[in-house]
């Protein structure tokens, strides 16, 4: 039985970065920035409307 993860080598299971987090391959990192750069802006896409609308009710 390994028991370091040098010596279990890559059995298929994610690494771990020391946080309890699996480490992410490069695809992975981009696609997880790629969502986060659509949230914020869908974000910006919904203020943006309400501002219109509010602007477009004032005489």
């Amino acid at each position: 039985m390994a028991t370091t993860a040098r010596e279990a080598g890559s059995g298929g299971a994610p690494s771990l970065t020391g946080r309890g987090n699996a480490a992410l391959s490069a695809q992975e990192a981009r696609l997880k920035a790629l969502e986060r750069e659509l949230e914020v802006t869908r974000q910006e896409r919904d203020i943006l409307k309400k501002a219109l609308a509010f602007f477009a009710k004032q005489p």
